[in-house]
């Protein structure tokens, strides 16, 4: 086994969120590696898939989130699930829930949201352990084992994200996010990695009063996280995309969550 095998390997397959995992704006720890990679950064990503055709599907239009089919359960103290992808066994499980949501009027006929989520990993089988064992020491990377975990702010109508600078609506996000629980697994050859499985991300929102367009979404990869392509790495810091048009629409469109905001 090689060096590189067994170097320490901090597996974030806890919790969404954002193309920024988090601190930056947007998606969310949709990080799986040494450590939490921000959205585009491509760290340790080996093998990216092309963006994905723009034929009648990527153009489709809808009225809004909730006509495309997309699920609006994700409710303030409830919890969701959600699955994650994982190399050479059955995908992880998590669970979503939104608390201490806050919403203020502030000066200049605006709003201020705040709100934290927490991201958790329902429980993790001695079969799931011992796939992430063969898949190191074949020397896949942590972005080619796990899938990862997504959270952002669209917009109901328009399907745009709300972390983008330019965004039509006016509002402003900022996220932290931090860790807990983490547990090492090693075997007997001196294969390991640490999992935290779980975290929590608080948002605070600025928005304008009159607007009532903004959704949370939180939700997981089924794929690997370094088969992003780069509609979907982009679409969190850009207007130019749609939700529609990105692999979490795709892809995981019955795997994620959404909650109206306002």
């Amino acid at each position: 086994m090689t060096n590189r095998m067994r170097k320490f390997l901090s597996v974030i397959i806890a919790i969404v969120i954002a193309a920024s995992t988090c601190p930056s704006p947007a998606l969310a720890a949709d990080g799986i590696g040494a450590k939490a990679v921000a959205p585009g950064a491509g760290a340790s990503v080996q093998t990216l898939m092309a963006d994905d055709p723009v034929g009648l599907e990527a153009q489709a239009s809808y009225a809004n989130l909730k006509k495309a089919g997309l699920k609006f359960d994700l409710k303030a103290n409830k919890s969701v699930s959600f699955t994650q992808y994982l190399r050479g066994a059955a995908s992880s499980k998590f669970t979503a829930k939104v608390s201490k949501p806050k919403i203020k009027s502030i000066s200049g006929d605006r709003k201020k949201a705040t709100f934290t989520v927490t991201l958790s990993l329902k429980s993790f089988s001695t079969a799931q352990r011992d796939a992430v064992f063969k898949a190191l020491r074949k020397d896949y990377t942590a972005n080619q084992i796990f899938g990862g975990q997504f959270w952002g702010l669209v917009d109901y109508t328009t399907g745009k994200s709300l972390y983008a600078s330019d965004n039509a609506n006016k509002v402003k996000a900022t996220t932290t996010e931090t860790y807990t629980n983490t547990k090492r697994y090693a075997a007997a050859d001196g294969t390991w990695f640490t999992m935290t499985t779980a975290r929590k991300i608080n948002f605070s929102v600025v928005y304008p009063a009159s607007y009532k367009g903004m959704c949370l979404v939180v939700g997981g990869m089924t794929y690997p996280f370094a088969s992003r392509n780069s509609t979907s790495k982009n679409f969190w810091s850009s207007t130019k995309t749609t939700y529609y048009q990105t692999q979490y629409f795709k892809k995981n469109k019955t795997n994620a969550h959404f909650m109206r905001i306002y």
